[in-house]
């Protein structure tokens, strides 16, 4: 891991904080509400599965975390819960990927593609060629996340990517067909520790906590998100909130980073250059 470009972001975080977090900014706060929300309605046995769903997704579809302008995953999920003969189907899918594996993120990965795939295929039969419905990986993942953020990362390609460049991580996660989950949270785990060792980003985190929880449930202590920034709350540790900086603010740290070592390295070619330039000089002196 490069840790001078990882401590130049956690620099540049800290100084934003109070930008990132301000409800008429950036507002980063809503990711623990639309956690502390999810938590308090979810319930996979519900009698009434469809209107729960709707329910304690509500505040995720307020946000861009997965429906945005051009998709709706949630919305496609939401279609098929309003044909009664799919009800339980549905919830079935969802029982089989909110189930524990013991760690095994290989076969926690096989769950999501295979949520992918039966989710898919029905949206495909009210659907028929709709890009706007399918589920992708990221929101799959995010479900888990939602479900056990203490377990489970935020995952968006073009954020973990350029995490990865920034930091220099030495295994490729790969990209869609050969994405690794594994190798992917393997990134996260390590950020996570390096997010924990920073105390002034501690400290920012727990006051924040403290301010947006909403009655999470205090025995899960969720502390953190994969997605947007990074941050944990004193009592525990959340996978689930591992951020990543947003795409604008992260390509400005790497092209400053990026710049920072290329005029590194011309002051030092003009340095050897100088150094040179008087060698010759002094030879030419003696000749």
């Amino acid at each position: 891991m490069n840790n001078e470009n990882l401590s130049s972001v956690f620099e540049q975080y800290i100084n934003r904080f109070d930008d990132l977090n301000a409800l008429d900014s950036h507002d980063e706060g809503y990711k623990w509400r639309v956690e502390s929300h999810f938590v308090k309605y979810w319930d996979i046995d519900a009698d009434d599965f469809a209107s729960m769903f709707k329910t304690a997704m509500e505040e995720v579809g307020k946000t861009n975390l997965i429906d945005n302008k051009s998709v709706h995953p949630i919305g496609g999920i939401r279609m098929l819960l309003k044909q009664d003969s799919e009800v339980e189907f549905v919830r079935q899918c969802f029982r089989e990927l909110f189930s524990d594996d013991g760690g095994d993120l290989v076969a926690r990965q096989g769950r999501i593609l295979s949520f992918m795939d039966k989710i898919n295929s029905r949206i495909k039969n009210y659907e028929s060629g709709s890009w706007k419905y399918p589920q992708k990986i990221n929101d799959v993942i995010y479900y888990l996340n939602l479900w056990r953020p203490w377990e489970n990362y935020i995952f968006k390609s073009t954020e973990a990517t350029n995490w990865a460049n920034c930091i220099e991580f030495g295994d490729d996660f790969g990209s869609g067909a050969d994405f690794s989950l594994e190798k992917y949270y393997h990134m996260c785990d390590e950020l996570l520790d390096a997010v924990q060792s920073n105390e002034a980003i501690m400290k920012l985190h727990a006051e924040r906590f403290a301010r947006e929880a909403q009655g999470y449930d205090g025995k899960l202590h969720i502390s953190f998100p994969s997605g947007d920034k990074l941050f944990q709350y004193p009592a525990g540790i959340e996978k689930g909130f591992l951020s990543v900086p947003d795409e604008s603010l992260m390509e400005k740290i790497v092209f400053e980073i990026r710049t920072k070592a290329e005029l590194d390295v011309a002051e030092k070619k003009a340095v050897d250059a100088k150094k040179e330039y008087e060698r010759l000089q002094r030879e030419m002196e003696l000749i």
